[in-house]
């Protein structure tokens, strides 16, 4: 019975150690935001991020993507045992404009048509 006990207990911390592992190689390298967007990291019993930036964890967030720049963030294991770091690249808020001469665009099944802009069209 004892047997039996520890080799439950055995697959369980291993099945355990494969899961954080699943976890840790899913966190990305890098991350691009715009200047405003919060960034959203999941939070796992004994995996911690801190960011370069002294703030608390609550205010990290806005923190991180209220200047433009790069910065960083160290995934820790129960603060002691350091996995990853992630860049964290923050873009300016851009705004796009159409700007420019249309184009019609007719889709067939044997292939694609561009026609030009009637509203621009010349008279003879």
């Amino acid at each position: 019975m004892k047997k039996v006990l520890k080799m439950l207990l055995l697959v369980f911390f291993l099945v355990v150690i494969y899961l954080y592992t699943l976890v840790i190689t899913n966190i990305p390298q890098n991350i691009i935001l715009f200047q405003g967007e919060n960034l959203k990291l999941e939070n796992i019993l004994g995996l911690n991020f801190r960011s370069s930036i002294e703030t608390s964890s609550q205010e990290e967030n806005k923190k991180i993507s209220e200047n433009t720049g790069k910065s960083s963030i160290e995934v820790s294991l129960f603060n002691k045992i350091f996995v990853k770091e992630i860049e964290v690249d923050v873009l300016p808020k851009t705004k796009v404009v159409p700007v420019g001469n249309i184009a019609g665009v007719k889709l067939y099944t044997s292939g694609v048509l561009v026609v030009r802009n009637v509203g621009n069209r010349r008279k003879r």
